[in-house]
């Protein structure tokens, strides 16, 4: 397995030269969400009676959530095809199915009511947290290796395969994530400018891990 200092050089250098690129792609869902923190924590007022507005915390989420995925998605592609990168940004984006899109939302529903249960107690929720952050990657994998695949099963499949694989590196993934918490720090501190560039190297970096991980794991995705 890569080391910390390995993958963080490896996204690194797939970001040279394409920094402009990377932040075109992943600074929607930044801003979005820094909205809808605004609104959550820092009491903004936007005066409408519509409900996507009386709603905006909920309505941002949901959106970034949305979108997110299909950066997620692209980044993965990008760490595998340094081409995709040149290629339609938007395309990619959007071009998630409403069949991945259901998955992706009874996939996110049974992993909140799991985590929720967990976070009763801060250790068991960040295990959990931890134990299934494969999972979205997988179900991508899983979806192109078979388009017709269940909805539902390719939900039990993916968690499933993500508790299997994070077996033995879930430390090793939380020392990762938690290597980048200066940088977030510093993200806070300029007012969520620093998410600009944090997010496309953090997010490379998280997805470099995974596709090191499958790599290892390659019998039981077959």
């Amino acid at each position: 397995m890569l080391t910390n200092s390995e993958l963080k050089k490896n996204a690194r250098q797939t970001l040279r030269g394409n920094w402009q690129r990377a932040i075109k792609l992943t600074i929607v869902p930044v801003i979005l969400g820094l909205i809808s923190w605004g609104y959550l924590y820092g009491n903004f007022k936007w005066p409408s009676n519509s409900f996507f507005v009386d709603k905006p915390s909920l309505s941002f989420t949901i959106v970034s959530v949305a979108l997110s995925i299909g950066v997620m998605y692209t980044l993965l592609d990008w760490v595998r095809d340094k081409d995709v990168i040149n290629q339609s940004l938007p395309a990619h984006v959007f071009g998630l199915s409403i069949n991945t899109m259901l998955a992706l939302l009874v996939q996110a529903l049974f992993m909140s009511f799991v985590i929720l249960i967990g976070s009763l107690l801060i250790v068991p929720g960040v295990i959990f947290w931890l134990m299934f952050s494969q999972s979205v990657y997988i179900y991508k994998d899983q979806h192109e290796a078979d388009p017709n695949m269940n909805v539902w099963s390719g939900v039990i499949n993916s968690v499933s395969l993500s508790e299997s694989m994070m077996i033995g590196h879930k430390w090793e993934l939380f020392k990762l994530k938690l290597s980048f918490l200066g940088w977030f720090l510093l993200s806070i501190v300029t007012l969520g400018v620093g998410f600009i560039w944090l997010a496309p190297y953090y997010q490379l970096t998280v997805t470099g891990y995974y596709v090191a991980l499958a790599a290892e794991n390659r019998e039981q995705f077959a």
